[in-house]
């Protein structure tokens, strides 16, 4: 299994959230709520939004 480190540099990931804005606010949402809350990608695809 492949070891993967966080994105430590802040300047990075200020721009890895501005290309994906550029591409795709779902994608910009995702990778932003990821970062902020330490959840696994398979644990953001599951949320739902009810409106």
């Amino acid at each position: 299994m492949q070891k993967v480190n966080p994105i430590r540099d802040r300047a990075k990931i200020k721009e890895i959230q501005d290309i994906l804005l550029k591409r795709s606010l779902r994608d910009w949402l995702l990778f932003t709520t990821g970062i902020n809350s330490g959840l696994h990608l398979n644990d953001l695809l599951q949320l739902k939004v009810k409106m």
